[in-house]
């Protein structure tokens, strides 16, 4: 957590415009991902949570289609994680083993 909030707060505390700009925007894109984690973090007590609260403060104020944004996005809740190479590579690693064969 504390590598990925910091490097959108350092861009948008940089006195650079376009970096500045470009904080800002990412920030907003992401608001309803951002509130959603902060509201989490505050649920379950985590030390992390006050970061959250900061970049929060920092942002307008949520609007109507912004709260139906975390709503909706609580309801469908995480993406499913695709790990692995099971789409991609064969069911089949390794030929079996051959009993009594050289080792």
């Amino acid at each position: 957590m504390p590598s990925t909030t910091s490097v959108p707060k350092a861009i948008r505390a940089t006195r650079s415009p376009s970096f500045a700009a470009a904080g800002a925007r990412l920030l907003t894109e992401h608001r309803a991902g951002l509130e959603l984690l902060r509201l989490a973090l505050d649920d379950d007590g985590s030390p992390w949570a006050h970061v959250l609260d900061s970049v929060s403060a920092t942002l307008p104020a949520l609007a109507g289609d912004d709260r139906e944004a975390v709503l909706r996005l609580a309801a469908q809740g995480p993406p499913e994680e695709q790990v692995g190479l099971d789409p991609y590579a064969s069911p089949v690693f390794l030929p079996d083993p051959v009993v009594g064969g050289p080792r």
